[in-house]
């Protein structure tokens, strides 16, 4: 899926929750647009960064190193 950062931080639970959740509770989290619709998920940076490293979702105009 193709997201895009809002660049917004803030404080809540992460909606993606991945087994590298930093944020199960209460934490800093940030906003990312998905599609399709433009759908807001609260993420934490661990788990964006899981999510992207293993390809379920793509942030265009970025690189992730290994």
């Amino acid at each position: 899926m193709k997201i895009e950062s809002s660049g917004v931080t803030f404080t809540g639970t992460c909606d993606v929750q991945t087994s590298e959740c930093t944020a199960t509770i209460t934490a800093p989290i940030t906003a990312v647009w998905g599609s399709p619709g433009r759908i807001q998920i609260n993420v934490c940076g661990a788990c964006l960064r899981k999510m992207v490293r293993c390809k379920k979702w793509v942030i265009p105009g970025t690189r992730v190193r290994g």
